[in-house]
């Protein structure tokens, strides 16, 4: 791969990792107006007179929220142990080179598709949640 791809990928994977985390923390700022928005509408706290469309739309934004705090977690994580291993690849003869970087790339790979999953999950039960919060604003009226 060249070095005018490998920019043009580097450019790619940074606009990405902005774009992601700007939508993430709209995500966040839009479930916990969301979660707002039902508390409100409920008139008491007992959750035998709630609406099962306020309860699936508070599990959707438990969920939606699990999944971002996952989402980090993983990728942090792996990032670390990637990081972790590059530092011993310096010292390393060939031998151990090989694993290492074999490790590394397992990691990389565990960093960057499990939490797409997680991020893409989030988005998904972010429009849930927001669908079953719309009905049960319907149902109020």
């Amino acid at each position: 791969m060249d070095n005018k791809t490998k920019e043009i990928l580097k450019e790619f994977e940074e606009t990405y990792r902005d774009a992601s985390k700007e939508l993430s923390k709209n995500l966040r700022s839009y479930c916990l107006g969301g979660i707002g928005i039902i508390w409100m509408l409920q008139e008491r706290l007992d959750l035998k007179t709630w609406s099962h469309n306020a309860i699936w739309s508070l599990i959707f934004f438990g969920l939606m929220f699990a999944s971002d705090i996952l989402q980090y977690l993983i990728n942090s994580v792996f990032n670390q142990l990637a990081v972790k291993n590059g530092y011993k690849l310096e010292e390393a003869d060939t031998a151990k080179r090989n694993a290492l970087t074999k490790k590394i790339n397992c990691y990389s790979w565990i960093g960057l598709y499990v939490t797409n999953w997680f991020f893409w999950l989030k988005i998904i039960f972010s429009i849930l949640a927001f669908v079953f919060l719309i009905i049960h604003i319907s149902s109020q009226l």
